[in-house]
């Protein structure tokens, strides 16, 4: 049971990296230029192997894109419908998920394993 758990807290973290990275791209300071991968890790305190991984991950399903290997990033179309699919709402259209929340539950969980 605790594997499977370990498991699931991975899952549930790499969604969380996953929506705090489209969230900031649409940012709508980075709607015309994009934001690099440094401007991404400084600001979401993502170790780089990770979000590169993300990144790779986000431009094969085309949720972001990237003109050549040093340009920025930009949300596309599609990436801000997911994001938008993937992130609760209230009726009146605001979010009501509080990811710093998310993030201390997910560490609350992760220390009970150990």
């Amino acid at each position: 049971a605790g594997l499977s758990l370990l498991v699931a807290s991975n899952k549930l973290l790499s969604l969380y990296h996953v929506i705090k990275i489209l969230e900031f791209l649409a940012l709508p300071v980075f709607t015309p230029y994009g934001a690099t991968s440094r401007q991404m890790q400084e600001a979401l305190n993502i170790p780089a192997s990770t979000l590169f991984k993300i990144l790779s991950r986000l431009k094969s399903n085309s949720h972001v894109s990237q003109a050549d290997k040093a340009d920025p990033y930009h949300i596309t179309g599609f990436g801000k419908a997911e994001l938008f699919h993937i992130t609760p709402r209230s009726s009146a259209g605001a979010k009501v998920v509080d990811l710093k929340e998310f993030q201390d539950q997910l560490s609350n969980s992760h220390s009970t394993l150990t």
